[in-house]
């Protein structure tokens, strides 16, 4: 196209009605809370988490926030204010930064680097679907602040702010304009912001570092649960961890009557002898950090309270999710009215789990590492915690010599099918290797075998095989630029204890410039392939090891000068991987309907546990064996499956799976999946791998 004709064309911005965008994200947030105060809730939440975020002491030492509400009268310009809710809060920050006179400001001043932006505060709060966190702090999506301008009735808020690092102090306004979108103004700064305030809105300007925030006219139900105090309730669950550790002081103002939020009396229980209590401590999650401590506690005779109920993941001193009891251990026993428990975490996992955490921040992705590698070891310590304290107690199942035929024949099939589908040990081997390399996280000068292609689905090479592309490709996440020593090693690796190098290429000093993605990278040393000879390689265990060291004289996080970061990936020579067998078959008595077959994984095992007192399988029990083997295969190659599709989507390379290798297509071109299809499709996975 002409380039006169296009600068000349008619230009205009897309018109977006904000009204609906608000309306919407509170029904995102309707999906998570499941009674009438929504925005009582949201409210807290968001308001609560943006001055903690904002504390200038670590343990929130001077750090105060108060929600209150006043039937003030006022009016300015054309707005009629019967009544204010609002947030402030003291020992924080204030809004920081530079102050933007446009929207093309706001977004010049949000687009610079992260280690530029970090104190521009007020330029995030100006922002929505910006921010200017970092995934260290408890927000960084730039969602919950809607939720200031979704609780006015006539969607329009006011704020004035005391900075702590200039003393500066400023007055503005968000308000939804007769076009639907989302108007600001800096009504003014320093001393005339104080006498705009106290004249216009007969409100004192703010004398101590921190953030203020009118809402005005704010909707009935925010006002409904100040007054009958369920606010404080929402407050005490939400942010139980910073009250009891910190003594965080956090109070309700309604029309002058002041109330300070109380510990929650059960986070943790005042009386403790009511309870079983059982702790585990510092288990580590290679890659992303620790579970600093999962606590569970059960009720020896009460039943708990509903707020009590679930798992409280917990993250930066906020709860996130309660995860039901129910969802982690099936029984017959009522646990979820007297079981509860804690699972707290060290900075680098909530660092991650932060990245994989609902924008609302009430749930995580499940299915994402490390949330689902947290989630199975809660599912294990649960389980350890019942068994040890005998909670529920076991019913003894019997074996007859018949079923422990029928137990063994279902693992050896079971086993054969999971070496099929390349799960051995709990383990999953991704062809394009990113889950074993790109998790590597803590390291931001790393180095990726990803582009690693082996002939089959598994790591096994027969002789007149080629692996191909075997690559160190260089990996720099920083702001500098990096000198680093790279070696690629292939050796023989029959044991711990015993190695010989078969081919090296190194050690090759090579630069790696800043902010190098595995896509971008030109720094690469290896081959292209290998064809593997038996006059060269053995038969048995080989590694392709990489080595990286540092030479440039930097210190960021856990590396600097010095700093050597080793991996490596295991194959194996005219012989099969070596895998444990994953599957265990157990048997169990219940008369608890929702009991059939379920399936729990414990490290590297996979436990199948059925019920033989189900009406289908009491029935087939008494026509025979061969019949209860067969289904309890069928039962257990629908598990694989489903395991193997979950790890393939967490993977999100659709091009290169056991699955659509099949069916391409399908895969490689559903943005959404219909589950009936995908049923009838696994049907067809299994008649394949069956056959």
């Amino acid at each position: 196209m002409d380039k006169n004709y296009w600068n000349n064309a008619i230009s205009f911005r897309q018109p977006q009605n904000r009204e609906r965008d608000l309306k919407t994200i509170i029904d995102h947030y309707r999906k998570h809370i499941k009674h009438e105060f929504i925005l009582a809730e949201a409210f807290q939440k968001d308001g609560i988490q943006n001055s903690w975020g904002a504390r200038l002491s670590e343990k929130g030492k001077d750090w105060e926030c108060v929600i209150f509400y006043s039937k003030k009268k006022i009016k300015f310009n054309d707005l009629e204010i019967n009544s204010l809710v609002g947030i402030l809060d003291h020992g924080t920050t204030g809004l920081t930064g530079e102050i933007p006179k446009s929207s093309e400001d706001v977004v010049d001043i949000l687009e610079r680097d992260l280690s530029e932006i970090k104190n521009q505060r007020l330029a995030g709060f100006l922002s929505q679907n910006w921010s200017t966190k970092n995934f260290d702090d408890l927000g960084s999506r730039g969602i919950g602040k809607a939720i200031f301008l979704a609780s006015s009735q006539n969607y329009f808020i006011f704020f004035d702010s005391l900075r702590y690092d200039d003393h500066q102090y400023i007055l503005g306004a968000c308000f939804l304009d007769k076009r639907k979108e989302i108007s600001i103004k800096i009504i003014n700064e320093g001393e005339s912001a104080k006498k705009q305030i106290k004249n216009s809105l007969q409100i004192n300007p703010l004398e101590k570092n921190g953030t203020r925030i009118f809402v005005t006219n704010p909707n009935p139900k925010l006002v409904e649960a100040i007054k009958n105090q369920k606010i404080d309730l929402f407050i005490q669950t939400t942010w139980w961890e910073i009250i009891h550790k910190y003594q965080a002081k956090i109070y309700i103002i309604d029309e002058g009557n002041r109330r300070i939020i109380k510990p929650h009396p059960y986070l943790p229980p005042k009386n403790e002898d009511d309870f079983i209590k059982e702790k585990y401590d510092l288990i580590k999650i290679q890659n992303y950090g620790k579970i600093k401590r999962i606590t569970f506690f059960y009720s020896k005779e009460k039943e708990i309270p509903e707020t009590c109920k679930g798992i409280f993941i917990q993250r930066n001193g906020m709860l996130i999710e309660k995860y039901s009891v129910d969802r982690l251990i099936l029984t017959s026993a009522d646990l979820s009215n007297y079981l509860y428990g804690i699972v707290e975490m060290d900075k680098d996992l909530e660092k991650e789990m932060h990245r994989i955490e609902g924008p609302e921040h009430y749930d995580f992705d499940w299915v994402s590492n490390p949330a689902a590698i947290v989630l199975r070891i809660l599912k294990s310590h649960l389980k350890k915690f019942i068994e040890t304290h005998n909670i529920v107690e076991k019913e003894k199942t019997y074996l007859t010599e018949e079923q422990k035929k029928i137990h063994n024949a279902v693992k050896e099939k079971l086993n054969k099918y999971a070496q099929k589908l390349n799960i051995h040990g709990g383990i999953k081997f991704s062809k394009d290797n990113k889950s074993s390399f790109e998790k590597e996280k803590n390291f931001r000068i790393r180095f990726s075998l990803a582009k690693l292609i082996f002939p089959g689905e598994t790591t096994r090479v027969d002789y007149g095989e080629k692996i191909r592309n075997i690559f160190l490709t260089a990996i720099n996440e920083t702001n500098y630029d990096v000198n680093v020593e790279l070696t690629i090693f292939i050796k023989n690796r029959p044991n711990v204890l015993t190695q010989r190098v078969i081919k090296q290429i190194g050690p090759i000093n090579r630069l790696i410039k800043r902010n190098t993605t595995l896509e971008k990278s030109d720094v690469n040393i290896g081959w292209e392939e290998i064809l593997i000879k038996k006059e060269e390689f053995k038969e048995g265990r080989y590694i392709i090891e990489g080595k990286l060291v540092i030479l440039d004289d930097i210190k960021i996080e856990n590396q600097e000068k010095g700093s050597v970061y080793k991996r490596y990936q295991t194959f194996y020579v005219n012989t099969d991987p070596e895998g444990k067998d994953i599957f265990d078959i157990k048997a169990k008595k219940s008369s608890n309907q929702k009991e059939y077959i379920e399936f729990e994984e414990e490290g590297d095992k996979i436990i199948l546990i059925y019920n033989s007192q189900h009406p289908l399988i009491k029935e087939i029990n008494d026509q025979g064996g061969r019949n209860l083997e067969q289904i309890l295969i069928i039962e257990g190659l629908n598990y694989l499956l489903l395991k193997k599709l979950q790890e393939e989507i967490i993977d999100g390379d659709k091009k290169k799976t056991f699955f659509s290798k099949i069916d391409t297509d399908y895969f490689r071109n559903s943005e959404r999946v219909d589950f009936c299809d995908l049923f009838t499709k696994i049907l067809k996975y299994k008649s394949i791998l069956t056959w």
